[in-house]
């Protein structure tokens, strides 16, 4: 073989490889952008898989065997934007009306007496500050399902994201993982 042949071969293997890794790269940092409605939407690094209000009724009865707080929930649901991650399920809900400074502290409030009064076996609540976002995450396990129940507002209090995951206490770290990325890819547009 020849040294322009060799030069032509070695210019295809090398074309190949960086074609591969471009392609790679594309997909690695690929986002599935999740749009609530015009003002609101959830860039996400990883596949979500919207399904409907009858399958995510269905995976419920299938998975979370006894919970009928769970049932009845998922049954009154009235939202369109229901997904599963790898067994999680997520509701996501959407609000544009504004709302006064403290009404997340309120909120948090209302949730921790709800606590105190009905105690249950898990239950903790938080609020921070998430890319310039209020939040309130709450955790709790009123049967034999977790969920963490959150609820985002932009900066003037003008919008909000609100959600659910429901998930089995063995996908804890699973469970967590996913709603810190929900929570840090959440952006309102029309602030």
């Amino acid at each position: 073989m020849s040294i322009t042949n060799k030069n032509k071969t070695m210019k295809k293997i090398l074309f190949i490889i960086a074609f591969g890794v471009l392609i790679i790269n594309i997909n690695i940092y690929a986002q599935n952008v999740v749009k609530l409605n015009e003002d609101s939407q959830i860039d996400l690094p990883i596949a979500i898989e919207p399904i409907s209000h009858d399958q995510a009724y269905s995976h419920a009865q299938a998975k979370f065997l006894g919970s009928k707080s769970t049932l009845n929930s998922i049954a009154e649901r009235k939202t369109t934007h229901i997904f599963r991650v790898d067994g999680i399920l997520i509701s996501l809900f959407t609000d544009n009306h504004a709302t006064q400074e403290g009404h997340l502290a309120e909120l948090k409030k209302t949730f921790d007496l709800l606590n105190i009064r009905v105690p249950i076996a898990m239950y903790n609540s938080k609020i921070q500050t998430i890319n310039g976002n209020s939040v309130l995450i709450v955790k709790e396990k009123p049967e034999n399902v977790v969920n963490y129940r959150f609820f985002v507002y932009n900066a003037s209090r003008t919008r909000a994201i609100t959600g659910i995951l429901e998930f089995n206490s063995d996908e804890d770290q699973k469970a967590t993982s996913l709603l810190n990325i929900i929570l840090n890819g959440i952006k309102f547009t029309n602030n």
